[in-house]
């Protein structure tokens, strides 16, 4: 599937605005490909940082169990 785009409008500070164009000079990119670049990072990290979150929780069983082999379960 093709990647649509779609048209919007965003209200940036003057700050931000000179950062972006500044570094849309600086690449030789257009802005509006600064700011979907910058967008797109956010969202990726945003996802992987949530996706961390996510964790199996842990139980303390009294012993570390980190050196146990095969051979070990199968004696129990």
């Amino acid at each position: 599937m093709k990647n649509l785009i779609a048209r919007t409008t965003i209200r940036l500070d003057k700050e931000l605005k000179y950062l972006v164009e500044k570094m849309a000079l600086e690449q030789g990119i257009r802005q509006q490909d600064v700011i979907r670049n910058a967008l797109r990072l956010y969202l990726r990290n945003r996802s992987r940082k949530e996706a961390k979150r996510i964790i199996l929780p842990r139980h303390d069983l009294g012993v570390k169990l980190d050196k146990i082999t095969r051979n070990m379960i199968y004696d129990l």
